[in-house]
């Protein structure tokens, strides 16, 4: 094919492109995704018809959406799964940055602790195997940022994110510090200070996300003696 037969946008240096991409493509917030019953839709200034252009832009396009916008899933984490069901696996690869809330977390751990627990619900009952199921795409992704928020039973919150640890390529694992909101939990840096299984705490800062600040702690995962010698 000749150059002048190649569309004018993808003569611009790839980097350019990519450039214009995030200015189109992506949100400082992120997006927070409400599905079931508290399913929300917020108008978003973001062009996603840029991906129906061609197959080529399609694929640059996406790596952007999907690998530079934090999704932020609450409620219903069984309609999580079956949200990242309906995208092909290379797309559901290039998710990057996922926050699983608290309302999630906390039914997966009691549907864990009890499935018939006095507040159980079709959500709650649904949730660890929803868990599940969110393990084994995991175990397909390569993921930049895993936030996911902890609950009250906090021996069972660190069983249950092991489980998803151990199948997933996560490079860093957030958790929000609830002390930083006044909470009278016990310390979350205190409990944490081992670490969740290969994953052993770096540091806690503060995160800035849209207008919102919290403080978080940070985890990656430890390398082996082996590992460390060949980067040295």
């Amino acid at each position: 094919m000749s150059n002048t037969a190649v569309p004018a946008f993808l003569r611009i240096p790839r980097e350019i492109r990519d450039q214009i991409y995030g200015h189109l493509l992506t949100h400082p917030g992120g997006f927070e995704i409400l599905l079931g019953k508290y399913s929300k839709h917020e108008k978003s200034s973001l062009e996603p018809k840029l991906l129906l252009v061609n197959r080529q832009v399609s694929y640059e396009a996406s790596s952007i959406l999907y690998g530079r916008n934090r999704f932020h899933f609450n409620y219903y984490l069984s309609q999580v799964t079956r949200f990242l069901h309906t995208f092909r696996p290379s797309i559901v690869a290039m998710f990057r940055d996922l926050h699983i809330g608290y309302a999630d977390m906390n039914l997966v751990v009691k549907g864990v602790q009890n499935p018939e627990y006095e507040e159980a619900t079709e959500a709650s009952e649904e949730a660890p195997k929803a868990w599940e199921e969110f393990c084994a795409l995991g175990s397909g992704m390569h993921m930049g940022i895993l936030t996911i928020d902890p609950v009250d039973d906090i021996e069972v919150w660190i069983k249950v994110v092991q489980h998803f640890l151990e199948q997933a390529n996560v490079e860093e694992l957030r958790i929000p510090n609830p002390e930083f909101y006044g909470s009278r939990r016990p310390s979350m840096t205190a409990l944490l200070s081992a670490g969740i299984g290969e994953y052993k705490l770096v540091r806690e800062d503060k995160e800035v996300v849209g207008d919102h600040r919290r403080m978080m702690i940070f985890l990656k995962p430890q390398k082996s003696d082996r590992d460390n010698a060949y980067s040295r």
